[in-house]
């Protein structure tokens, strides 16, 4: 098989299923197995399937054979389409049409074509059942576009690598060669290494821009100077974000023939190689300054300006495409903005890597879903991009849902908002609908499905770049086109009705912003047969401090309620409110629709003033200065800009679902921050959150607003950490969803890897804003990435104990107190963390990283032995290292020092993460560092004193300091070590966090503890120091570990 002959194959039309199968099948698999299905019509056999597929475009499904890859039979179907625009624009009948295809097999190949010779392109999918036959209720379709048209590279290299493997293949190597998430990869990587050549060239000073685009206007004090050089460049990496982005927009645009289109053809006729061909054809001069002389033009005169009156027609100045039709966007995603106006230049190189880059990427317009997803670049790579390209995301707890997760929250809210006051036998029916977007499952639910389809408020509160909004949009979208009549006519007003009614969201993040919205107007061109103009979505989809609704201590949450004296307040309005808020309203509706530039201008004018006006009128005098009421990042008015949802007289105020992922960072990491600790401040001083308990991380007030924001009945979902069960920062969120709330489902994924960057577990709680009753839903996710139902319980069984509300999510019997009789390990040891070995913020930020500080050898300076949590086992070092050690900037520079005594004093030192491993350090005093854990005898503590032990015992200590100097004489290191490193020990540790992959500091402190007979804690001690010595020449102790086992766990009894 010769890779360019089949690129030519692959990119030629379509020559029938039987020169597939001689220049493709046959050289992969062989023809020796290959059994002839004789061209048998599937669709004779079962009239459902032949109105299914005439609905769907499909004139016929012929089965041309079946071959066996291992011991799988492999089905290959010859697909004829009659009606291209019918099969592009309805995928819920493709699917259903699919599932019933694929109900008697378990994997096959279809050779999608089209019966008019005159469209060239076809398709080659490859459909599997997932899971068992009882539990399938999908079967995923991966799919190569193929054709004149197309980029054929990706599927030539996988076909070819297949072909390698053909004399051991298996059906988990067709699954690789389909698979889109190694696509996106590679995708992003080039596409970053872009990014960085134009961000790279930027800033160089001898190329001529950074300094008209840096920003130097900010308060400098403490930062070092990579910090500031950092914090300077910002808007180079912005410009080139935006810039790169608008290119990536343009390659979707182009491929439904849009761009270029000759002046004599139809909108569709467009070069889909637009972007590629203009460069290639600009001369040299225009290719060197290709950004100024060409692009912002195409942008601002073109694609930003409204053109009709000439036939749409537009002069790129590049020979080939001098008059040609560019259609007119609006929606801003072109509007020229400050940075647009500085001077920028790149050498033709740049354009040229670029262009020549994304052009061997077929760009899908139509979002991918979990079970049905074209094999290129779809409209959710723009949200990956940006996710991934923001450098301080991970700082501000941002990361990108997979699409299985989006999917099922999606679904699961839907279901659950659907079927409120609905009769149980109903309930079933509307899930079934909603998964399967069968409309004949409602019966004569139908109509009123419908009307709450159609009046449905969702919104996502910390929207990102749009994972969530977008997934409810594809599910509100499939279930309205299951019911609603001449869905391929309809589609595009569909949506424009869903993205205008039912969907809000808010992000502090200007560029999460853009995306969104951009990845919301690629879904509206997928459907529309011709451009129409884009809505504007400056007020459905802002940017703006969901946390907070008041500024400089000013509550503006009320600002359009009637004030009628101190702290109280009316719902109804006065009459000169009530006017602006109905000017508002008509302003509002006026300009999502608004299609010409300056009108947009000054509507955006009348609609602050109106906001002012309100201000004014309830005597709130704020110097706003220049901020941007609907733009900023200090507040977001939730009550001014969505009062259509808060003022809905039918359902008593509020959005019917709350949904999303919200940023995730701890307390710590705000505190460091300035930004983020003035913010965490500001959400304190609002009052507004009852949930916020000591050491809060910033997802448990976000949680709180978005059951706030909810109307009675509304259901909540958002994906958050797996301690929110555990914690004791999360104790009065708890506490509150389990009385105050009904709780639906906790989805339970923990061992899980959701995020790829992130360390935690996480889980998923449905809630409803309704009196807490009935049972919840307890589910898991699975290897196949479903998520289906464990077990079922009261929501009052999940605490463990009263005092921390921690939950338990098995049925195992847990109980945080059985042991509540005994004394803690914190009553006999000082449990401490150790340093952060990083400058610290005050006067020596950034002036040394750990690396640093850190040596494989000893010497002078780094002289003392240090530790990391990797460096140790049970009962084991198993690596040393050297820390700079007495020096000016190590230990008094750090940004944790802790104290010295707490390394010079006999100790276990034990790890903060997963199954917990502890060794003793009886003699050698090693350093380590904040991964690792220590707990020092309170004896051997007596001539210390210092803040950090005085804080422990007034904060965790029931007894005083003397009391627990007395206790510690009663037990002994070894003795703890083995009981810490008993498997009771994995039991105990369990009841105090649960499933969480994380040990706190207050997991250790709390472990219970018994005190027997000397003889005993001897036999035990032994036991541990026997095989600490066995340890040292790591051979095999299991022995001695059951012998240790069976002496602990009889201490418990």
């Amino acid at each position: 098989m010769n890779k360019e002959s089949l690129k030519e194959y692959l990119s030629s039309r379509y020559q029938g299923w039987s020169s597939f199968l001689n220049n493709v099948i046959f050289p992969i698999f062989g023809e020796d197995d290959f059994e002839d299905g004789f061209e048998t019509e599937l669709l004779e056999s079962q009239p459902e399937r032949r109105q299914l597929a005439e609905a769907t475009g499909i004139r016929s499904i012929k089965q041309v054979g079946m071959m066996y890859v291992g011991v799988e039979p492999l089905q290959i179907f010859d697909v004829t389409v009659s009606d291209r625009v019918m099969m592009e624009h309805n995928r819920v009948n493709i699917q259903r049409l699919i599932r019933a295809v694929m109900d008697q097999f378990s994997c096959a190949f279809m050779l999608f074509h089209y019966e008019d010779d005159t469209r060239w392109d076809w398709r080659f999918t490859y459909c599997r059942k997932s899971g068992n036959k009882e539990e399938s209720t999908d079967s995923k379709r991966y799919t190569f576009l193929l054709g004149p048209g197309q980029s054929c590279r990706t599927a030539t290299d996988n076909f070819i690598a297949l072909y390698d493997k053909r004399n051991s293949l298996e059906i988990k190597d067709i699954e690789n060669a389909f698979n889109v998430e190694a696509l996106s990869k590679e995708f992003f990587g080039k596409y970053k290494a872009q990014y960085e050549a134009f961000v790279n060239y930027m800033v160089d000073p001898t190329n001529g821009m950074r300094q008209h685009f840096i920003d130097t206007g900010f308060d400098h004090t403490g930062m070092a100077a990579d910090k500031i050089r950092d914090r300077e460049e910002k808007p180079i990496r912005d410009y080139v974000k935006k810039l790169l982005g608008r290119i990536v927009f343009l390659h979707f645009l182009q491929k439904k023939g849009w761009l270029g289109v000759p002046a004599s053809k139809e909108w569709g006729e467009g070069d889909r190689d637009f972007m590629l061909n203009i460069f290639k054809n600009a001369n040299e001069r225009q290719k060197e300054n290709f950004l100024d002389d060409i692009l912002e033009d195409l942008f601002t005169e073109g694609l930003d300006r409204n053109r009709s009156d000439q036939g749409d027609l537009y002069d790129t100045k590049v020979e080939g495409f001098r008059n040609c039709r560019i259609p007119y966007l609006n929606g801003g995603l072109f509007e020229r903005d400050i940075l647009d106006k500085k001077p920028s230049h790149f050498p033709a190189s740049y354009f040229n890597g670029l262009l020549t880059m994304l052009s061997q990427y077929n760009f899908t317009i139509d979002e991918n879903d979990p079970n049905d997803a074209e094999v290129g670049v779809d409209p959710e790579m723009l949200g990956r991009i940006f996710e991934n390209l923001l450098e301080d995301n991970k700082d501000k707890g941002a990361f990108y849902t997979p699409k299985e997760i989006v999917q099922y929250m999606c679904r699961e809210s839907l279901i659950a908002y659907l079927q409120t006051d609905m009769r149980e036998e109903d309930k079933e029916c509307i899930r079934q609908f909603v998964t399967t977007h069968d409309a004949s499952q409602l019966g004569e639910l139908k109509e009123y499905i419908d009307q709450k389809l159609y009046d449905v408020k969702i919104c996502d509160p910390a929207i990102g770049s749009g994972a969530f909004p977008m997934g409810l949009l594809r599910e509100l979208f499939f279930c309205r086109s299951a019911i609603e009549p001449n869905i391929v006519e309809n589609a595009a007003n569909i949506k424009r009705h869903i993205i205008q009614n039912n969907i809000y969201g808010v992000d502090i993040e200007r560029g999460a912003v853009d995306i969104a919205r951009l990845r919301f107007w690629l879904s509206l061109i997928v459907d529309e047969k011709s451009p129409e103009a884009l809505p504007n979505l400056d007020f459905k989809i802002m940017q703006g401090n969901s946390l907070l609704e008041q500024y400089k201590g000013v509550d503006l949450s009320t600002m359009t309620e009637k004030k009628i004296g101190a702290g109280e307040s009316l719902t109804f309005f006065d009459s000169m409110l009530d006017v602006y808020r109905k000017n508002l309203r008509d302003k509002l509706t006026e300009y999502y629709a608004c299609p010409e530039h300056d009108k947009k201008m000054q509507l955006r004018k009348d609609i602050a003033d109106i906001v002012k006006q309100e201000l004014v009128e309830q005597g709130i005098h704020i110097d706003f200065e220049d901020m941007d009421l609907s733009a900023n990042s200090q507040f977001f008015l939730w009550h001014t800009w969505f009062h259509d949802v808060f003022s809905r007289p039918s359902n008593g105020g509020g959005f019917d679902i709350a949904i999303g992922n919200p940023p995730y960072i701890s307390a710590p990491t705000q505190i460091a921050s300035p930004e983020l600790n003035e913010q965490r401040q500001r959400i304190v001083a609002s009052k507004k959150y009852k949930s916020l308990n000591e050491k809060w991380d910033l997802y448990v007030p976000f949680m709180e607003l978005g059951m706030q924001l909810l109307c009675p009945n509304g259901v909540f979902s958002m994906i958050v950490p797996y301690p929110l069960t555990n914690q004791k920062y999360g104790k009065k969120l708890r506490k509150m969803i389990v009385e105050e709330y009904r709780l639906l489902e906790i989805a339970d994924l923990n061992g899980t890897k959701i995020f790829e960057n992130a360390t935690v577990s996480n889980c998923i709680p449905f809630i409803q804003n309704s009196q807490p009753e009935g049972e919840l839903r307890i589910t898991q996710i699975f290897e196949d990435k479903t998520i289906r139902e464990v077990l079922s319980k009261s929501p009052k069984a999940l605490k463990l104990d009263k005092k921390n509300y921690v939950w338990n999510l098995t049925e195992e019997e847990r109980t945080g107190n059985r042991f509540a009789n005994m004394n803690v390990l914190g009553d006999f040891c000082y449990i401490s963390v150790g340093m952060v070995v990083n400058a610290n913020e005050k006067d020596a930020q950034g002036a040394f990283k750990k690396e640093d500080l850190i040596s494989d050898t000893y010497d002078a300076i780094h002289c003392r032995k240090y530790i990391e949590a990797k460096d140790i086992d049970k009962f084991q070092v198993k690596r040393v290292r050297y820390l700079e050690w007495n020096t000016e900037r190590c230990p008094e520079k750090l940004r944790r020092p802790t104290f010295r005594e707490l390394y010079d004093r006999p100790k276990l030192i034990m790890n903060c993460l997963g199954t917990i491993n502890v060794t003793i350090d009886a003699e050698e005093h090693f350093l380590h560092n904040h991964s690792i854990y220590c707990a020092i005898l309170w004896k051997d503590l007596k001539d210390v004193s210092n803040k950090s032990i005085s804080s422990s015992v007034k904060k965790f200590s029931k007894h005083s300091r003397e009391a627990m100097e007395s206790l510690s004489e009663k037990v002994d290191l070894y003795y703890l070590l083995g009981i810490l490193n008993s498997s009771m020990a994995d039991q105990l540790l369990t009841d105090q966090r649960g499933g969480d992959y994380h040990i706190y500091p207050e997991h250790i402190r709390n472990l219970p503890i018994p005190v027997p007979q000397r003889e005993i804690q001897n036999a035990i001690g032994e036991i541990a120091k026997q095989i600490l010595l066995i340890r040292e020449t790591n051979t095999d102790y299991s022995e001695l570990e059951e012998q240790l086992n069976n002496l602990v766990e009889a201490l418990y009894q």
